[in-house]
């Protein structure tokens, strides 16, 4: 778990994160908290859950403290509460949503995934990374090969071809430049590729 913050450490992390620079360093700092969380109150209401499930809830929490330019974070009032309890009220807030709305599609319901010739045609030019795969296999594939990428590739993967967003859209919501964001798709599709030969091999 990482060391708590003093009140000015978190002052100053919101700010660099809501300035647009500083979205990773909030995620590293509170990525366990937020899985920790959610863990505890899946278990408090008897809920079966797999490591997928705890990782998708946690992408969810960090799509929605970043989106509409950090909206949910510019609430914050620092005279209430600590940063790491408001991030917590949103990740008990973002579970309860997906407890009530368990046949949701993409991000809590509002997008729907592209279609495996969508996303083949844009991550794979000409040559089909999931060619000969019965669709609902390739997504399963896909998802396990996910797992062995780091948060950032597997986020942005998700928030793009599950969630349905477009690349502008995932650049906004991880509050990082295109540039950047094109750099981590370029990592991610090349570990999809051989993840998914290797499987085949």
């Amino acid at each position: 778990m990482k060391k708590k913050l003093t009140r000015k450490e978190e002052e100053t992390l919101l700010h660099e994160c809501i300035n647009g620079n500083g979205g990773e360093k909030l995620v590293q700092q509170y990525e366990r908290m937020i899985c920790h969380i959610i863990v505890k109150i899946l278990k408090r209401f008897r809920e079966p859950y797999s490591r997928q499930d705890i990782e998708d809830l946690r992408n969810e929490v960090f799509f929605r403290l970043f989106k509409d330019e950090c909206a949910l974070l510019r609430l914050y009032r620092g005279d209430r509460s600590s940063l790491a309890r408001w991030i917590g009220l949103i990740t008990a807030q973002t579970v309860s949503m997906y407890l009530r709305k368990r046949d949701r599609i993409g991000v809590l319901g509002k997008n729907r995934p592209v279609s495996l010739e969508e996303m083949n045609k844009e991550l794979a030019s000409e040559q089909n990374i999931t060619e000969d795969i019965e669709e609902k296999d390739a997504w399963f594939l896909i998802r396990k090969c996910m797992e062995k990428m780091s948060h950032a590739e597997s986020l942005l993967l998700k928030l793009r071809f599950f969630d349905g967003l477009s690349w502008d859209e995932v650049a906004a919501s991880l509050r990082r430049k295109k540039n950047n964001i094109y750099q981590i798709k370029h990592r991610a599709v090349r570990k999809l590729k051989e993840c998914i030969k290797k499987l085949f091999s």
